[in-house]
């Protein structure tokens, strides 16, 4: 009523409603209500589109996420999708209908089931009138291509990636007004330090922000920075995790009070402070780490699996599935060839054993005949209807199999398609790469086969020429039309290192250098263009380099006058020489006051301006 007074409006009672504990009695509440002029509910219902918690709510508030997926696909007739095109509508589509709530909320299981079932019915075809084979299994088709599925993402999993990125919104905005009011709120000292704080109530979103967390800590590293006040045992600052759990014994209890600034800082590492002998290998990786030593870097946190620090849902869903990536799947050449996506799917399908012939089915506890419908002389497995069958046979010979390997009808069914479907020769007079030839052709002879048997066509004996010219169309859209780049050879004369870590760190030491020498102008060329580029844009951000990049920004600053620019590699043979020399000194940095025999005869060719040629694209050149 005050703020109605104050600010000269009032509320609306036909939109108004009034919630009421369960604990007041119904005559309390319609005298209440009288009293007020507004009538009651039972349900506070949504806010934002998110339902609020409160006494009596339940996992059916969150039944409309899964009626939207429902709805959504219940508008495209999945009949009339291959399986290339239905697999696409469920990763960026019904897969993502569910992200608004899933970013702030912990769906209940029985949704999460739900918009699993209904994505995998869609996807295999399925529907209420009729149910059909779900060829491949879900846990399968929800992993990324690269390990054998689909690159679909199962709803429990990215539900838990979307929490995490939650929990590291929250440490990385903590000057925001929503992460100050849950840390307020949630962290406080009396909470955290309560014996039964997991049992005390809590919000829904921070009951969510729990689920995630558990990603978010296996996600996530320090990166140090300068004076770095993390904790050197226990903190997870190093690639190893915290540096306690590899080390075995007793600890001091004053070498447990040790920070990370203790045993690096300017002059470098101080190893006899922790009174351990480090492995080799754990010593050699923590000095590689970059650390401030100017600047005046702080501790950040990154995300482990991302190339500039920063989170990335991607990894942290296969954290949150326990997906660790591998090289085990021999078919990543199938999306990578160029053909139409039906065929990827279709061969992605024979690579996992996993089309409609008669051994399959008889697997799968269909009982059929197994001999082949074609030509009734053997048992119809996947090789069979694809190449061993004779009707099938007399295809391929049209097509010139003969030419392409002399095991082509001896080899198994992987060996077999991954040696056909990366070939790039042209075979005989076909104009074509016979890997598209061939893809087109198991492709085609697939579908023959399924007329043949479905729709009682006579086999097709002009197949091949129907192959040919099917696959030669798609190859003249889509082959490759662009001219040939030519290379001319240009005279260029320095060089340097390649890895970006190893640049910057270079860079660092030689502005160090010139500091200490008092240089007012310098010229800095590097082959590495990504280090100029980082260098001259301020708005540039990879957190694992940042110590490094702000510390040479910060000398760059120092120095007077100074270029940084970007030249050929073939440019400083010296520095080349040099570095190579550098991998043979038993310490980290070493200074020449007069040049090693080695570089003499660089020099004098530098000196004498001797020129080195570089092919480099004509159009570069040009320009």
């Amino acid at each position: 009523m005050g703020q109605g007074v104050s600010s000269g409006q009032s509320a609306s009672g036909a939109k108004s409603r009034v919630y009421f504990s369960p604990n007041v009695d119904r005559g309390k509440r319609e005298e209440l209500c009288e009293i007020l002029g507004f009538q009651s509910t039972p349900n506070l219902g949504k806010y934002l589109g998110i339902p609020i918690k409160h006494p009596g709510s339940s996992s059916q508030d969150f039944n409309f996420v899964l009626e939207r997926v429902k709805q959504k696909l219940a508008g495209w007739k999945a009949n009339l999708l291959s399986l290339a095109g239905r697999s696409i509508l469920v990763k960026h589509v019904s897969s993502t209908i569910p992200n608004y709530v899933m970013q702030s909320a912990h769906l209940p299981s029985k949704i999460i089931e739900g918009i699993d079932r209904v994505n995998r019915n869609f996807l295999w075809g399925s529907s209420d009138s009729g149910k059909k084979m779900h060829w491949v299994g879900w846990s399968k088709v929800t992993k990324p291509k690269e390990e054998k599925g689909l690159g679909l993402q199962s709803a429990k999993g990215r539900n838990l990636a979307l929490l995490a990125k939650l929990n590291w919104r929250l440490q990385t905005e903590g000057e925001s007004l929503w992460a100050k009011v849950l840390k307020g709120k949630y962290c406080s000292t009396r909470r955290v330090t309560s014996r039964n704080r997991d049992k005390l109530s809590c919000s829904r979103v921070w009951t969510a922000m729990k689920k995630g967390a558990v990603i978010f800590q296996k996600g996530v590293r320090w990166t140090c920075g300068r004076e770095s006040n993390l904790d050197f045992w226990f903190d997870n600052w190093s690639k190893f995790g915290a540096l306690r759990q590899i080390i075995q014994g007793p600890i001091s209890s004053e070498l447990m009070k040790l920070k990370v600034k203790d045993v690096v800082s300017a002059n470098g590492w101080d190893w006899s402070i922790t009174s351990f002998e480090f492995p080799d290998l754990v010593r050699q990786d923590l000095q590689a780490m970059p650390f401030a030593m100017a600047s005046r870097g702080e501790d950040k946190l990154t995300w482990k699996e991302s190339d500039n620090g920063m989170f990335n849902l991607g990894s942290a869903y296969n954290i949150a599935t326990d997906q660790v990536s591998g090289d085990s799947f021999r078919g990543k050449w199938i999306w990578k060839s160029k053909v139409l996506p039906r065929i990827q799917s279709f061969v992605w399908q024979c690579y996992h054993e996993s089309i409609g012939v008669r051994e399959v089915l008889n697997r799968r506890g269909m009982l059929l005949e197994a001999q082949c419908p074609l030509c009734h002389t053997s048992s119809e497995s996947i090789l069979h209807a694809l190449r061993d069958c004779k009707v099938v046979k007399y295809i391929w010979n049209q097509l010139g199999e003969n030419l392409v390997s002399r095991s082509f009808f001896s080899s198994n069914l992987k060996e077999w398609l991954e040696e056909n479907g990366t070939k790039q020769q042209v075979i005989g007079g076909h104009a074509i790469p016979w890997s598209i030839m061939f893809l087109f052709a198991i492709w085609l002879i697939w579908k023959h086969r399924n007329q043949v048997v479905f729709n009682e066509q006579r086999p097709n004996h002009n197949l091949a020429k129907q192959i040919y010219h099917r696959a030669l169309e798609y190859y003249s859209f889509v082959g490759p039309h662009k001219e040939a780049i030519t290379h001319i050879y240009k005279p260029v004369r320095w060089r340097s290192t390649t890895s970006f870590l190893a640049e910057l760190w270079a860079l660092r030491d030689g502005l160090n250098l010139c500091l200490s020498y008092n240089f007012d102008v310098v010229e800095v060329e590097l082959d590495a263009k990504a280090i100029v580029d980082a260098i001259s844009n301020p708005k540039y951000t990879n957190v694992f380099v940042s110590p490094l990049m702000e510390d040479c920004r910060l000398l760059v600053s120092r120095i007077p006058h100074i270029r940084i620019r970007h030249c050929y590699r073939e440019a400083n043979r010296c520095a080349d020489g040099l570095a190579r020399l550098g991998g043979l000194q038993a310490t980290d940095f070493v200074m020449f006051m007069c040049p090693p025999m080695d570089l003499v005869k660089l020099l004098e060719s530098d000196f004498n301006g001797l020129y080195l040629h570089r092919p480099c694209p004509e159009l570069l050149c040009a320009s």
